[in-house]
């Protein structure tokens, strides 16, 4: 294998990391399909067993950090532009800058924690499966 440059090893993290969202989101929508299928229908209207209901808590979770995660880089970077195309008007230039380290870290953190919700969900989901349907 030859050797990789930074640019290389970032456009394959940005690549997986797209497609595990992309993933993470339609196995999201395929849990919430699955629980609605075990859904009970009583006099007070739906109600899920107590263990799915736990998995639906780490979905919203999911979903919750889904959106955390690109509205705060949405947010950070649109701040950060902001103030350094103020500086370009002011130079009357395209200013080079860089960005503090701790930019991607934020939503890098809840990128990790809603894969986390979303493992945990799908645990929740399997013990349920299999305690209640039986396999042929």
């Amino acid at each position: 294998m030859d050797k990789l440059s930074v640019k290389d090893a970032q456009d394959v993290y940005y690549e997986a990391s797209a497609t595990l969202s992309t993933l993470s989101r339609q196995m999201a929508f395929a849990a919430i399909a699955i629980i609605w299928l075990f859904r009970i229908d009583n006099e007070l209207g739906l109600a899920l067993p107590q263990d799915l209901a736990i998995c639906v808590i780490f979905v919203v979770l999911f979903f919750a950090f889904d959106l955390f995660q690109y509205g705060s880089k949405a947010i950070l970077w649109s701040c950060l532009a902001r103030q350094n195309e103020q500086e370009a008007i002011k130079k009357n230039e395209n200013v080079k800058f860089l960005a503090p380290s701790w930019y991607p870290k934020v939503p890098l953190v809840f990128f990790i924690l809603k894969t986390i919700f979303l493992s945990v969900s799908y645990i929740f989901l399997l013990v349920f499966l299999q305690q209640k349907v039986q396999f042929l």
